[in-house]
């Protein structure tokens, strides 16, 4: 993976939509979510998930960015679907906002690789949450549409 400057990333960023994947991950009949440091959206739970870099597959890069983020490997990712987020803050000051296209996907991981997990320094914190709470809750909505989404497919034992 090649690390793009700060400076020209900045540039892309103002100008150009940025392509993420994102994972709901369940534990337990519960979502696993980050609390994000940085902006967009410093503060908020959000599921784990980054930006696709040039020639890499998506499943790629969900697979390296939850493990990046949280040290989570998961198995047997199933795509949820696709969508866009438009945010007013962005992460260099241009003032542009930000612009992402989501491609996201769904695993579970089990109690015990929780007890391996470890979050890097782009989010405050992690937790776990109901599908219930995250309906109930103030989250963001691209939150509440993946989450429910991903509980008919953790629903569904055929898929893992």
């Amino acid at each position: 993976m090649h690390n793009i400057p700060t400076t020209l990333y900045s540039e892309i960023h103002e100008i150009m939509p940025i392509i993420c994947v994102d994972c709901v991950i369940s534990v337990d009949n519960k979502i696993l979510l980050v609390k994000r440091k940085c902006e967009p959206m410093s503060g908020a739970w959000w599921f784990p998930g980054g930006r696709l870099t040039k020639n890499e597959r998506l499943n790629t890069a969900m697979s390296r960015i939850v493990k990046s983020e949280t040290g989570l490997d998961l198995s047997r990712p199933v795509m949820l679907g696709h969508d866009e987020t438009k945010f007013e803050a962005d992460p260099f000051g241009h003032g542009a906002g930000t612009h992402t296209v989501n491609f996201v996907y769904a695993s579970r991981v089990s109690e015990m690789a929780m007890m391996r997990m470890a979050l890097d320094s782009n989010h405050i914190e992690c937790s776990t949450f109901s599908f219930e709470e995250i309906y109930q809750s103030d989250m963001h909505s691209y939150i509440k549409k993946f989450t429910a989404l991903s509980e008919g497919v953790f629903n569904n034992s055929a898929v893992f």
